[in-house]
């Protein structure tokens, strides 16, 4: 189409330049050459005529030719390079429509795991504090029953106290009532000394082992006292018949108060038993313990993986968020590249119009992609490439459609620069 112009053009010329020869020759022929006429009128500048070679001419056809058919192969270059990127753009989108598929699928998976070992993770919480809660609650009635036992104890004390005092009559058995006493408090001493929230009643314990000790001398010293007191009665029992009858009733007595005694020894060991039990069931309210602190500690190590798990979970989707956007930074392009290759295949340049201008056009299009205004926004300098550029846009009506509907901007603004 160029070179029809350009052919048309040389046409007008080469018929306008006869056209002048002709009429100047006309003019030559009709007027008259007087010289009288010939003074009144003003001189006349003759119309130098232009011969046109034919050679010329077509040598210009031939260039002009060549340069059309240089600018086709130029377009068709950059048509071929523009498919070749909009194909590898379509591979990348396809790469990462499948790694961002894959990226989904995964996270997925994650957030039903997550989800899961969380509910799991509930449900062994609520677990652990109902038995934490019934654990505190044994311990608290373990601690109530031992306050209540050393205050039954602290009774003891007192009553054997009182006991004590009855045994200095009896002394013998007194003694061999004492010893098993002693024995008894160092079994329990031993016993205790394996708790150590029961040391302030060992210390306790070996005070009254101190003063039982004292007791036991002075029993001691009384039953002495006694076996002379007794053998005087021997010597005097002839004599004293009625105090040896006061001897028997006192000596039924004495037997009544060991079988007291005796009573309250076995009371005794049943509340030493009740006191080992309830240390048994001390230690293990202490073992539950120690063992709930463990599972504590174990669920606290699976909230800290559960917490790594979320880190990881947002981490992915960040990556998902990111792969996504270069997923629609790769379609812009690709629409874009679209748009200017549809452009530059319905752009026509003029002649005279350098290479390397570039315009900065404005287009407003409609869902569709229907052109309905083109503008300039920054002109190359140059009137007729811009206005080709426009006429370009407006033969390029409708526009390519994106592949994503997102992508679709009613305003477009871009550089065109065919040359590039």
């Amino acid at each position: 189409m160029i070179a029809a112009e350009g052919i048309g053009r040389l046409s007008a010329v080469a018929l306008a330049v006869l056209v002048h020869v002709a009429f100047v020759a006309i003019l030559l022929l009709s007027l008259d050459f007087s010289s009288a006429h010939l003074a009144k009128l003003p001189e006349v500048q003759p119309i130098q005529a232009v011969v046109v070679d034919e050679a010329q001419v077509s040598t210009q056809l031939e260039q002009l030719k060549a340069a059309e058919a240089q600018r086709k192969d130029n377009e068709r270059a950059r048509q071929r390079e523009l498919d070749v990127q909009a194909e590898r753009a379509k591979t990348e989108r396809r790469k990462e429509e499948e790694h961002l598929a894959d990226v989904q699928r995964k996270i997925r998976d994650q957030q039903s795991e997550s989800t899961r070992a969380l509910q799991e993770l509930q449900a062994k919480q609520d677990s652990e504090r109902q038995n934490l809660k019934r654990i505190e609650q044994q311990k608290l009635a373990t601690t109530k029953a031992a306050e209540l036992e050393k205050k039954r104890l602290n009774e003891l004390t007192e009553a054997q106290k009182r006991e004590q005092k009855q045994l200095l009559a009896i002394a013998k058995e007194s003694e061999l009532q004492q010893r098993r006493k002693l024995k008894a408090e160092e079994q329990t001493r031993k016993a205790k000394q394996e708790e150590q929230q029961a040391k302030q009643q060992q210390r306790k314990a070996q005070q009254e082992r101190k003063r039982l000790e004292e007791q036991s001398v002075q029993a001691r010293a009384a039953v002495a006292k006694a076996e002379a007191q007794k053998r005087r009665l021997e010597a005097e029992q002839e004599k004293a018949l009625q105090v040896k009858q006061a001897a028997d009733i006192e000596k039924k007595r004495i037997e009544a108060e060991r079988q007291k005694v005796l009573q309250a020894k076995r009371k005794a060991e049943e509340k030493k038993k009740r006191i080992e039990a309830e240390q048994e069931q001390a230690l293990q309210a202490k073992r539950q313990a120690v063992e709930a602190q463990k599972k504590a500690e174990a669920t606290q190590r699976k909230q800290e993986s559960a917490l790594a798990m979320q880190q990881a979970l947002a981490a992915e989707q960040q990556e998902l968020a990111q792969a996504g956007d270069r997923l629609l930074q790769s379609q812009q392009i690709e629409y874009l590249s679209q748009i200017r290759g549809t452009v530059e295949r319905n752009w026509l340049g003029p002649e005279s119009a350098p290479k390397g201008l570039t315009v900065k056009l404005r287009v407003s299009q409609i869902p569709g992609g229907t052109v309905i205004d083109v503008s300039v926004l920054s002109s190359s300098g140059n009137v007729a490439f811009d206005r080709s550029a426009v006429l370009a846009v407006q033969k390029s009506s409708p526009l390519p459609k994106p592949k994503d509907p997102r992508l679709f901007q009613r305003e477009i603004i871009f550089d065109f620069n065919p040359d590039t």
